[in-house]
């Protein structure tokens, strides 16, 4: 039966050699350049995910922080409205400006349209 591999070793009476293959250092220098060129772009893709999350990491804790200090001035606001709506309050500053409740005919009702309320301001002032 024949062989019909390749043969890699040269037969020569009393030793076996490897035979060569003939090699171009170009395929070589090009696999390094990219095992090359694939490092140093993953250091560079690192270096700036690191800083990009260090960028968002001080975005999201002065946004937060500016997040927390608008929840604090509406809380206050909140009680500053309702002590300024409680009845004390309003009576007190009433009383400070000799206000003194309405008496029975002091207020009249006018219903009538927007256009007819204008001229019921305009003469409730002239009087």
């Amino acid at each position: 039966m024949a062989n019909t591999y390749p043969r890699l070793f040269v037969t020569v009476p009393g030793k076996r050699r490897y035979r060569p293959r003939p090699s171009s250092g170009l395929g070589t220098k090009l696999v390094g350049f990219i095992v090359l060129t694939m490092l140093v772009g993953s250091a560079i893709g690192k270096i700036y995910l690191d800083r990009q999350s260090i960028k968002m990491g001080t975005t999201w804790q002065e946004l937060h922080d500016k997040l927390t200090a608008l929840e604090k001035e509406a809380e206050n606001l909140r009680i500053d409205q309702e002590r300024l709506m409680s009845g004390d309050h309003i009576l007190g500053e009433a009383r400070k400006f000799d206000l003194r409740p309405s008496e029975p005919g002091q207020v009249r009702i006018i219903n009538a349209g927007v256009a007819s309320q204008d001229s019921a301001i305009v003469a409730l002032r002239s009087q």
